[in-house]
Formats: structure tokens, sequence, C-alpha cells
């Protein structure tokens, strides 16, 4: 929740000593909850809906901790087993934008663009990052080993699309922060 959301963690060393000595040691989970939930600033545990909106509007691309929410998403609710050795992160609208995608965004493309590039809702998982490139939504979607043949949960309901656009990018920004809520949940 803390990287997620920008929060450092170096005053944790220190403060986590001196909570654990206040802790009721009959209910230490509880306890250590509320300690948490006192927290001010750099010591504070962001609470669900701060987490959310950081989730849904923060760019997390170059955020070390972005494949492992990524990768603990894809595994919520699936007993299938996922090699994620040689996946690399995927941006869905490319960094790079040629006129198709330029159309697809619409009048206000240079905004959008900056806005969404690299936040949650735009990245997935893919072992064909090359072959995706900056290709239009519609390729990266029918191409071999596109979208629609991907092992992959976060891809499948890519497949589903017919446009990648401003909505599209916030309502699976949205579906995937609650997937991150529930599984680092506060209760």
């Amino acid at each position: 929740r803390r990287a997620v959301c920008g929060i450092p963690t170096q005053a944790l060393n220190k403060y986590f000593p001196t909570i654990y000595k206040s802790l009721d040691k009959d209910n230490m989970v509880v306890s250590l909850k509320d300690k948490l939930n006192e927290g001010i600033g750099v010591r504070r545990l962001p609470d669900d809906d701060e987490f959310l909106q950081s989730l849904r509007e923060r760019p997390l691309y170059g955020n070390k901790i972005l494949r492992y929410v990524l990768e603990k998403v894809e595994k919520y609710n699936n007993k299938e087993v996922v090699n994620f050795d040689k996946l690399q992160v995927e941006h869905i609208m490319p960094q790079k934008l040629n006129d198709e995608w330029k159309r697809m965004l619409g009048d206000n493309w240079e905004l959008a663009h900056k806005k969404f590039l690299d936040i949650l809702g735009n990245l997935t998982l893919t072992g064909y990052n090359p072959e995706y490139s900056n290709k239009p939504f519609q390729h990266k979607r029918d191409m071999k080993k596109g979208f629609k043949e991907s092992g992959l949960k976060l891809n499948r309901e890519l497949a589903k699309l017919n446009k990648w656009d401003e909505e599209e990018v916030k309502r699976r920004a949205k579906k995937l922060s609650k997937i991150a809520a529930d599984i680092w949940g506060l209760n």
C-alpha cells in the first residue's frame, strides 16, 4: 500500500520497534492494525480510499512495485499456474502514438496520453512486448499471440474490447484497483 501511494519506507525501521512495545500481546493483529492506522505522515498506512485512488490515477510505470501488483492481480482467484519469468510490462496505449492511436483517443489525445500512459489501467504483462510495440489496439488484440490468444486473465479481458480509449483505461483501472484492494485489504 505504501509503495503504491508513494509513501517512503525509510522511517519504518525506527517506527516498528517503538510500536511493538506498545502492542496488546493478547491481540497482536488488531493492536498492530490500530497502531498503523494511528500513524501520521510517513508513518501512516494508506486507507482504502487513498490506495484505490493511487492505483487508479498515479503513474506506476517504472515503480518497482508495479510488476508485483500485476502478478498478484493476475493470480487473484486464478488456480492456473503462470510463469512470470519471461513476461514484461506492456503499455496497452503505447509510449509513442501513431495516427491511428491519436484518432482512437480523440481530439484531446495529447492530454489523454500524458494522463493515462503509465497508470495501472493502461499496463499489462506479456511475453510479446517487442511484437506489440506501438501497434494499434486492434492489432495487439487480434494478432498471433495477441490479447485474444493470451494465457493471462489480464489480457483476455482486453480481448473483449473493440477500442482502447480514455474510458476503457479508467474502467480497467477501477476494476484492477478493486482487485488489489481485496488482495491488500485492511480487514
